[in-house]
């Protein structure tokens, strides 16, 4: 990855990943590439295993934003909250989590995330027009 031949780290990813699919290093490695590919499901694959061990909060992002793409959006939630409880404040975790509830149609909880992310940041225009969006929703 670092000498920018993606291609060839990913088949070593891979293949370490496929080596020795307990050493977490190599998964988290592998997922990182896999979510930049897309591959979704094959990322919830890998990362799932951990989530029985003490290794389990280094995929917790991994496999909220995985379950957030595939749709899974309750199950992103959790993940998400997950992550915030072991390692606090996040914007980008939060704005996550206020996505998945506005498509899940619950509006408030929407709200509470982007409310507290704009408390830590507040110049986001993004979040802010969606806020403005939820005051329809009422």
């Amino acid at each position: 990855m670092n000498n920018k031949d993606r291609t060839r780290a990913k088949s070593l990813l891979a293949e370490a990943y496929r080596r020795n699919p307990a050493v977490s290093q190599y998964a988290q490695d592998y997922c990182r590439v896999l979510m930049e590919d897309k591959e979704y499901q094959k990322v919830k694959e890998v990362a799932g295993p951990f989530l029985q061990t003490e290794k389990q909060f280094d995929f917790l992002l991994y496999l909220g934003q995985a379950s957030q793409a595939l749709g899974e959006l309750a199950e992103a939630i959790v993940r998400f909250k997950e992550y915030l409880d072991h390692f606090g404040a996040n914007i980008s975790v939060l704005n996550s989590v206020g996505d998945c509830y506005y498509q899940l149609g619950n509006w408030e909880e929407a709200r509470i995330a982007w409310q507290r992310s704009l408390e830590i940041s507040p110049k986001q225009e993004e979040v802010e027009k969606k806020l403005d969006s939820l005051k329809e929703k009422k």
